[in-house]
């Protein structure tokens, strides 16, 4: 059980991390396209690299998140159709 529960931390992790590291990429990238400012090509390529990188982690962490979601409803369920059948 605690290692589900660590898993679970670690995926969490990744999510925000991700999440984080996209939403300054495109800050950063929208607000010099707005303003007219010119990125050096390095760093042009480094935030589009990055941004690019923590897409599939994103879809990942997300995924799995879904999924122990989705397991955890199931077992309650079937925890809760075991309850009704006993009591018939």
């Amino acid at each position: 059980m605690k290692t589900v529960q660590e898993a679970n931390k670690w995926i969490d992790r990744l999510f925000a991390i991700s999440l984080a590291l996209m939403g300054l990429t495109s800050a950063i990238l929208s607000v010099t396209g707005l303003f007219g400012l010119t990125l050096p090509d390095w760093a042009l390529r480094l935030t589009g690299i990055v941004n690019l990188a923590s897409l599939p982690v994103l879809t990942y962490s997300t995924v799995e998140s879904l999924r122990e979601k989705l397991s955890m409803r199931k077992a309650a369920e079937a925890k809760k159709n075991r309850k009704k059948r006993k009591k018939k």
